[in-house]
């Protein structure tokens, strides 16, 4: 039976807290869990970035430090929202890139990667900020966009058998024809990345006498985009994707798309058994 190898999907993100939005609840086995997001500021060169960070951890022996971990971010952490932008703490995520795969009642169908955190820890003001990616990539193919650069194909397989597709992935200038020539079709290996998103930038319009700021910052899919850096040569081992294990790779692919569709048009009402 064809197995899936589980591939190298670590992200490491240092920043300022800018907003939380966590809330700590019960389940209805009386487990409990806390769920949200918080957005994290960093500057890196010239440019500001706003991650959105998602976050769900239950607490259960398996994982109660990571549940103890994200209990001090939602109590004591500070954010720039709450606390201004001199008394924020600067902190590090670590976590892993996940995949979003959906189709609208409107059959829309809806494709992005998000940022899930795992483990926070604050850190003294001054230490270089970033977001950088690690993942073992499936490359299935390049192309060049509207702009010249080189856009890559591919997914990761993380734990669990889960396949991320990767999204809005493109390569640093400079190193491209380099890129190219190790991963033609359907190599596999470990990329370094950098995160990119942006901050949206505002603007200010009247309205009824009355100055009003608006941004078209989209919180839920986060605009995110991954820059390949950098890498290893491909994987030669175990770790190297066949054709199978490519094909089974898409069938859980596609097999997680039915399953999100079923639920969408299932009703959670049960149906008449008297008459």
């Amino acid at each position: 039976m064809t197995k899936l190898i589980q591939l190298p999907n670590n992200l490491e993100i240092i920043g300022k807290l800018k907003s939380k939005d966590l809330e700590q609840k019960t389940s209805m086995n009386g487990d409990e869990y806390i769920s949200g997001s918080v957005i994290i500021t960093s500057k890196i060169g010239n440019t500001t970035h706003d991650f959105l960070v998602k976050i769900f951890t239950m607490n259960t022996q398996r994982s109660a430090r990571t549940f103890k971990g994200i209990q001090a971010v939602f109590n004591e952490y500070k954010s720039v929202e709450e606390h201004g932008e001199e008394h924020a703490d600067t902190i590090k995520v670590t976590g892993s890139l996940k995949f979003v795969q959906y189709e609208t009642s409107n059959n829309d169908l809806k494709e992005y990667n998000e940022i899930k955190g795992n483990f926070f820890t604050r850190l003294p003001i001054g230490v270089d900020e970033k977001a950088i990616l690690e993942v073992g990539t499936v490359v299935e193919g390049f192309s060049h966009d509207d702009k010249g650069e080189v856009t890559v194909t591919g997914f990761n397989v993380a734990y669990n058998e889960e396949v991320v597709t990767l999204k809005n992935t493109f390569v640093k200038d400079g190193i491209s024809e380099t890129f190219k020539e190790f991963y033609n079709n359907k190599q596999t290996g470990r990329l370094l990345c950098n995160l990119i998103c942006p901050t949206i930038a505002q603007k200010s319009v009247h309205g009824f006498g009355a100055n009003f700021t608006i941004s078209s910052n989209k919180v839920e899919t986060n605009d995110l985009s991954i820059e390949v850096i950098g890498g290893d040569l491909p994987y030669t081992d175990d770790k190297k994707y066949n054709e199978e294990m490519i094909k089974l790779s898409k069938a859980k692919l596609e097999k997680k798309l039915e399953e999100s569709r079923r639920s969408l048009y299932s009703s959670s009402i049960a149906p008449a058994t008297g008459f």
